[in-house]
């Protein structure tokens, strides 16, 4: 029973085991063909084992943005940027339709993205006692939505000629 467990460590259910015993392990301890094991059993038998029934909280995916290294790189893009920022158009306040371009400008264009995940595998397990379960980053369906923006014209996108 044991090894079962621990073959199947982060997909055991009560279920499976209890499976397992009734036809496996006790048929081949030519126990009465009447002799079953209820759940609840498999319960405990999992609990002794050292597992915890647990929930698998969704939690969202966050960059270390405080990290020191991030920051001072952070520090240094926003410096070199500030130099180029004279380059770059300039809109109105009042109408953002109107800009001012001058000799050689630079336009900024951004990156931006997002996933959405579909959570498809189970929200509740078994989990052993002082472990903890990582998931792939991908649970599931996913879309990824990714964009590229600009002051001038918004999202950058490939015009219908090309």
């Amino acid at each position: 029973m044991k090894l079962f467990v621990q073959e199947h460590k982060w997909k055991i259910t009560s279920q499976m085991l209890m499976v397992q015993m009734n036809e496996n392990i006790l048929s081949g301890l030519r126990f009465a063909p009447s002799s079953t094991i209820h759940i609840n059993t498999t319960r405990n038998y999992l609990k002794e084992l050292g597992y915890t029934y647990a929930k698998v909280k969704k939690r969202i995916y966050i960059d270390k943005y405080e990290r020191e290294d991030v920051i001072a790189y952070q520090k240094i893009f926003l410096e070199q940027i500030s130099e180029l920022e004279h380059r770059m158009p300039v809109f109105s306040e009042d109408n953002l339709e109107e800009e001012t371009w001058l000799n050689n400008p630079l336009i900024l264009v951004t990156h931006d993205e997002c996933i959405f995940l579909a959570y498809d595998k189970s929200q509740s397990l078994w989990i052993p006692n002082g472990e903890q379960l990582l998931r792939k980053k991908g649970n599931g369906r996913s879309i990824h939505i990714s964009d590229f923006l600009t002051d001038v014209c918004g999202r950058l996108a490939l015009s219908d000629e090309i």
